[in-house]
């Protein structure tokens, strides 16, 4: 199985990553997961309401979501499992990348714009900084981009299985380019794991 660890304040295209990775791939419904915190906000009409108050709680079930996901993967068969939070800092994506690395190839894609000014970079859905799905106020979006920290291995102990990570930086200014150079590795490690 592969683990797939995004990257990135909202609106920088982690959605889109996934939505482009599972087509890219062909992937059925039933070969990836996708765990998020923002899972916990969604009501059973589908709606997203968000409660600050239940931040810790969001992130606790996607841990759980995560783990289980890792246990039941020889079962469920599933190709790939995808961290879509922001993972600004190490150790909030740190667990995933632990247990992830154990026994899978794991990425590690960071969806980043160089300078916080391109946040107001015209796209599509206005700017960077409006087009995050759950409305986050543009304030928070500036603080998370500046407390980002860079993916430096050095902060890889030995619990973690460094043989098993690989990281990627892309600039949602050039999108497509940094998310080639992904599915390249993607595709090339399936396509060895299929000749097994």
């Amino acid at each position: 199985m592969l683990v797939i660890i995004l990257r990135g304040v909202p609106g920088s295209g982690k959605s889109y990553f996934i939505k482009e990775t599972i087509k890219e791939l062909n992937l059925e419904e039933d070969q990836y997961k996708i765990c998020s915190a923002d899972n916990y906000f969604i009501n059973e009409n589908g709606e997203y309401k968000f409660d600050r108050n239940k931040i810790k709680l969001a992130h606790e079930q996607c841990g759980k979501d995560f783990m289980e996901c890792l246990d039941k993967s020889t079962e469920e068969k599933k190709i790939v499992v995808f961290v879509d939070n922001t993972n600004t800092k190490f150790w909030e994506f740190s667990k995933y990348l632990q247990h992830g690395s154990k026994e899978n190839k794991t990425f590690v894609v960071s969806i980043r714009l160089p300078k916080k000014s391109d946040l107001h970079t015209k796209v599509e859905e206005g700017t960077f900084l409006d087009r995050n799905t759950h409305g986050v106020p543009s304030s928070a979006v500036k603080r998370m981009y500046d407390s980002f920290q860079s993916f430096e291995k050095k902060w890889l102990k030995q619990e973690f299985n460094k043989e098993n990570i690989f990281s990627f930086d892309i600039n949602p200014n050039d999108f497509q380019t940094g998310f080639n150079l992904v599915l390249n590795d993607l595709n090339e490690y399936l396509f060895k794991k299929s000749e097994d």
